[in-house]
């Protein structure tokens, strides 16, 4: 009887610290579908640009607890037509590259590393930056498909040196529709 109550006992407080459980967060404007632990808010901004007026759209989670990641997001916006296409391929290795260069800058980092890669067919890049003294890390993962620009990005301390959450969320991104 002892035993039944004991292992019940550490089932339950081993349980209690156990990570939130990873959901589906589907957004059908932005066509896409992502796993996340809690709930994504969305903030609506409109930036005015050389190509014109674009309204970005970013999805935020911050964990309330102790997760592995700080901040989870998603950011996409459209650009104006004639602005920006998948297909474009030099066009778009150019906005990767001063898109990257801008985010070190922004925060004062270091570029750890970054890759060119494609994400579900489309061009996509995939860098990591440590910044506030390489005690944070920014990863991050973008791609255009069509003339849409989307971005995933995590924020840990860099200390966390191989966060397999920041994979997981990243690969779990879908695009509804292909």
């Amino acid at each position: 009887m002892k035993k039944a109550f004991f292992a019940i006992a550490t089932i339950l407080i081993l349980s209690s610290f156990a990570p939130p459980e990873w959901m589906q967060f589907r957004n059908i404007d932005g066509r896409f579908k992502v796993l996340i632990r809690g709930a994504m808010v969305e903030k609506m901004a409109n930036i005015e640009t050389d190509l014109g007026n674009i309204e970005t759209h970013t999805f935020v989670y911050q964990p309330e607890e102790a997760e592995e990641n700080l901040v989870y997001m998603i950011m996409y916006y459209d650009f104006p037509e004639g602005g920006m296409h998948s297909d474009s391929t030099e066009l778009v290795k150019e906005f990767f590259d001063s898109t990257v260069e801008e985010a070190v800058a922004s925060v004062d980092g270091v570029l750890i590393y970054e890759n060119e890669m494609e994400h579900q067919g489309y061009p996509a890049r995939q860098w990591r930056i440590n910044y506030l003294d390489n005690k944070a890390a920014i990863r991050t993962r973008a791609f255009i498909v069509r003339n849409r620009y989307y971005m995933l990005q995590t924020i840990a301390l860099a200390e966390v040196d191989q966060n397999n959450v920041t994979e997981f969320y990243i690969n779990s991104f879908k695009l509804l529709g292909e």
